[in-house]
């Protein structure tokens, strides 16, 4: 519901949450469960997508233990 209420801070901090809880497996698959609601904003999904591509990495220090 944050991605279709158009929450811009909460919809960062959703994926930065998720992608740090992920960090020991090194794996987050990050998507909508196949449905985006209506009224959900371009922008929205747009920014999501550009904080998968700026934030979303692991760097070579997090390797699997």
């Amino acid at each position: 519901m944050t991605l279709s209420r158009n929450e811009e801070v909460n919809i960062v901090a959703a994926f930065l949450r998720d992608f740090a809880q992920a960090r020991a497996a090194r794996g987050l698959v990050f998507d909508t469960s196949g449905v985006i609601n209506n009224g959900t904003r371009l922008t929205g999904i747009r920014l999501v997508m550009a904080a998968i591509q700026r934030y979303g990495r692991y760097d070579a220090t997090d390797v699997r233990k």
